[in-house]
């Protein structure tokens, strides 16, 4: 499984591997430095330069979809943390002081974010029918004719990670008014929906949504409702 943030400091799975840059970033210099927290269930991460992106791989728990921001005191998202693993749904593990113990976000609000409406994934699905092929594909050969093909391969692949059927979901269409499916398997594919999304038009190969939800959502304090910039 995955997760990922770009908090100044954050936690991350017991069993994780090292972080690695997982968007695009402009301070590829940018270092972590980790250390084991007393009564925390996995290690602390520190960004030397906040707002990168870090990805990790782990062996998770049950499929869920959990986000935490970070939401200044001007309402403004400034920092996220994601996985699909339920051991973190009541928790938030982006610690909430800096190094020398001074509060990340002053004034600021730290908000599961709630999972966006189907018209916000309409928009997001015509910006990658709209959109050019990531670099970052450029050795696959031709091997994907759209973005929107490869953005459904992705979602699927992802899925298949998780032990989904391949092929069983390639649109948010196929299963967001599906009525036997419950809201935390809703919140799960979406969850990866997004993930795949972001891979094709923010152009980074590791699976993590948050440079899509950085560019394009307004999440909001007190209810984590996502709206579109």
């Amino acid at each position: 499984m995955y997760a990922s943030s770009n908090a100044e400091r954050f936690i991350v799975h017991r069993d994780a591997t090292l972080p690695q840059l997982a968007g695009p970033s402009a301070t590829q210099m940018n270092r972590l430095e980790a250390f084991v927290q007393a009564g925390e269930s996995g290690a602390c991460y520190r960004q030397l330069q906040k707002g990168d992106v870090w990805g990790w791989n782990y062996t998770g728990g049950l499929n869920g979809s959990v986000v935490w921001a970070g939401i200044d005191s001007g309402g403004t998202l400034q920092c996220l943390w994601e996985s699909t693993d339920t051991i973190w749904r009541f928790g938030c593990p982006i610690i909430m002081r800096d190094a020398v113990n001074m509060p990340v976000l002053p004034g600021g609000t730290w908000r599961r974010m709630v999972m966006p409406s189907e018209t916000i994934l309409e928009a997001i699905q015509a910006d990658i029918d709209g959109a050019s092929m990531p670099l970052w594909l450029e050795d696959a050969d031709g091997e994907f004719a759209t973005p929107t093909e490869l953005h459904k391969q992705l979602f699927n692949i992802l899925l298949a990670s998780d032990r989904y059927v391949y092929g069983w979901y390639s649109t948010y269409g196929e299963y967001i008014n599906l009525g036997y499916l419950d809201a935390m398997i809703k919140e799960y594919l979406t969850h990866q929906w997004l993930r795949a999304a972001s891979q094709v038009l923010y152009d980074h190969p590791f699976p993590t949504m948050i440079p899509l939800v950085m560019a394009k959502f307004s999440v909001d304090g007190t209810t984590g409702i996502v709206t579109m910039i």
